[in-house]
C-alpha cells in the first residue's frame, strides 16, 4: 500500500483530513484512526518557498510522500520535510 493523509491543513482550517491512495481506490486498506501510526509511519510537512507551514501529514512510504510533495505544488508548496520518529531524515526541494 502507497498511502499519504493529510492530517492538518495550515492554509484553510475548515478542510478536512484527505486520504489518498497511489495504488488502489480511496476508501481501503484498513487505515483506521488506531492504525494510522503503523499503517502510515512517516510524518512529513510541506512549505511555501518562504518557509511557511502549509501542510502536515503521513505517508506510508518516501515514494508517498513524493506524491504528496507534488501534490501540494498546486497549492504553492516547494519543500517537504521529512521526519523518522522525532528526527528531520530528509527533505524534498
Amino acid at each position: 500500500m502507497k498511502a499519504f493523509l493529510i492530517t492538518a491543513d495550515r492554509i484553510d482550517t475548515h478542510q478536512t483530513r484527505q486520504l489518498r491512495f497511489m495504488d488502489a481506490p480511496e476508501g481501503g486498506h484498513g487505515i483506521t484512526k488506531a492504525t494510522i501510526k503503523t499503517k502510515l509511519p512517516f510524518r512529513f510537512r510541506l512549505y511555501d518557498d518562504d518557509g511557511v507551514l502549509y501542510y502536515e501529514g503521513r505517508a506510508s512510504c518516501h515514494e508517498a510522500i513524493e506524491a504528496a510533495h507534488d501534490w501540494a505544488m498546486a497549492y504553492g508548496c516547494t519543500t517537504s520535510k521529512i521526519f523518522e520518529g522525532n528526527k528531520l531524515a530528509s527533505f524534498i526541494g
